[in-house]
């Protein structure tokens, strides 16, 4: 039947984060755009501006078998988010404590952004929760805020907002933000990671010229070692030779890397009779 079986295994980590709620809605009352963008005053009274319910609550529980440590991020604009217990861990247990993150309109940008609002219709913002033991393991709660024909409590609406919305502004302005501190950040410790590696290989092959030599020389001191003590009856006198001078070993040495030993020369100075004198 041409069909063949490929089995996929994966190393899957349990859900350790759990919310109550992952969105929240809010509304306000029909606002006049049109007395708005004059500057005329509104002809409701200022109490009834304020959006309801006039509070959210989210819920953060652990469902791991491990205590759980979470930190919240947000950065709303006509929300506060607040989690009071952000600092502390949730344990384990079906009995175990949950955490509340309140969530609560911030009327005065609500206030300074009347105008927006009544030509907007419809404002959504959202808040994430993260895992700080798995990163990988977050949630977002959507936050909705509407005025006008969706003013009563638990109203449900979608719609899909254009690319000059409120949150499409606020998203690129985290992203800039974000890219900014990213490439400033790495734009100097990428400097001086490139410095110390290029700096290795020098060190290395300086390393790699100055071996053969010191190995060679170490080679010759110890020949010189050899034939100064058995060589004393070669001499006309039967003077031991002199010792070489290290200074004259290591520059004959570098001047002429490809010498190889100098223990022949030497044997013939040991062995040249009276008129050599037994120098080298």
């Amino acid at each position: 039947d041409h069909r063949k079986v490929i089995h996929l295994s994966a190393v899957c980590h349990p859900p350790a984060l759990d919310l109550s709620h992952n969105d929240l809605a809010f509304s306000l009352p029909p606002l006049d755009s049109s007395l708005l963008h004059k500057g005329r005053s509104l002809l409701s009274p200022a109490p009834a501006l304020r959006a309801e319910p006039s509070a959210g609550v989210v819920h953060v529980s652990n469902v791991g078998g491990t205590p759980l440590r979470y930190t919240v991020r947000s950065s709303c604009c006509f929300f506060t988010v607040e989690a009071s217990g952000e600092a502390e861990e949730i344990p384990t247990g079906k009995d175990s404590p949950t955490h509340t993150i309140s969530v609560t309109p911030n009327e005065r940008a609500i206030n300074a952004n009347l105008a927006f609002l009544a030509k907007a219709k419809f404002v959504e913002e959202h808040f994430t929760v993260y895992n700080l033991d798995d990163l990988n393991e977050h949630k977002c709660v959507l936050l909705r805020l509407s005025c006008g024909q969706h003013h009563h409590a638990g109203s449900k609406f979608s719609y899909a907002p254009s690319e000059s919305a409120f949150g499409y502004s606020a998203l690129e302005e985290d992203i800039l933000r974000f890219h900014c501190a990213f490439t400033s950040f790495w734009d100097a410790h990428l400097a001086i990671l490139l410095s110390a590696t290029s700096d290795k290989p020098k060190q290395a092959h300086s390393h790699l010229h100055a071996s053969p030599q010191h190995a060679h020389a170490l080679t010759l001191a110890a020949t010189l070692e050899t034939d100064s003590g058995g060589g004393a009856s070669g001499t006309g006198n039967g003077a031991p030779p002199h010792p070489a001078n290290p200074a004259q070993l290591l520059s004959s040495t570098a001047d002429d890397p490809g010498s190889g030993s100098l223990h022949p020369t030497v044997g013939s100075s040991v062995e040249g009779g009276e008129g050599s004198g037994g120098s080298l």
